[in-house]
């Protein structure tokens, strides 16, 4: 609404820019901050998920495997 463009439209302008869907540019974004955090800090894996938006802890395991190769418990022992 605030674009005054129907969702089909602003989805496909969205691509056009960014090369990503809105959905999946919001993810990646929230998984950079999300390895940020796990490598800077000693918050855990819950608290990690929830400081960067994501609802369900198994959905952002999942994410974070697929985006990076292991798992933020993974991550975070490498980093100790």
């Amino acid at each position: 609404r605030k674009t005054f463009r129907s969702l089909s439209r602003f989805k496909k302008d969205f691509y056009e820019a960014y090369g990503s869907t809105p959905k999946r540019w919001i993810n990646e974004r929230r998984l950079e901050r999300a390895r940020q955090l796990i490598e800077t800090t000693g918050n855990s894996v819950t608290e990690v998920s929830f400081l960067c938006g994501f609802e369900s802890l198994s959905h952002f395991i999942k994410l974070y495997r697929e985006c990076y190769g292991v798992t933020p418990k993974q991550m975070q022992n490498r980093n100790r």
